[in-house]
């Protein structure tokens, strides 16, 4: 959900130059998202139907500029397997000051309200997102 979400909240100026992608540790490659995630998002007029998961992978690590996982355990497997995420990883929901706990609450098994929740959780995180990259990257960046 939420690189479907960045995807629609980027400025227009970064479309077909920034890609985002969606990868688990422990995805089953080529299985799309669930009823819930999809309905979810379809509230907001945007669609997972063409999403395919992703196994994270060395080179998943390598080609990224930037790695941001949804809960810190995420985040230290990754370090852990791919010393190569180094630098580039961060875990989103850090990117909130106010934030109790960083983590992303994964919604896989709840119901319809939990992927909604989820989905308002990361439209705001998103847009924090964007500012970050912006900050971090700077000229980097189109527009």
């Amino acid at each position: 959900m939420a690189a479907e979400i960045a995807r629609y909240l980027i400025p227009e100026s970064w479309k077909g130059r920034v890609e985002f992608g969606s990868a688990g540790l422990s995805a089953s490659e080529g299985a799309g998202a669930t009823v819930h995630a999809r309905e979810s998002l379809a509230g907001k007029g945007l669609s997972l139907t063409g999403h395919r998961s992703t196994r994270f992978s060395a080179s998943s690590a390598a080609g990224a500029d930037l790695i941001v996982a949804m809960t810190r355990d995420h985040a230290a497997r990754i370090a852990s397997i791919f010393p190569e995420a180094g630098e580039k990883l961060i875990v989103l929901g850090t990117l909130d000051p106010e934030r109790d706990d960083p983590d992303v609450p994964d919604p896989m098994g709840g119901t319809g309200d939990d992927y909604a929740a989820t989905r308002d959780d990361l439209f705001g995180l998103v847009r924090r997102l964007i500012g970050y990259m912006k900050e971090r990257f700077g000229a980097n960046l189109p527009g």
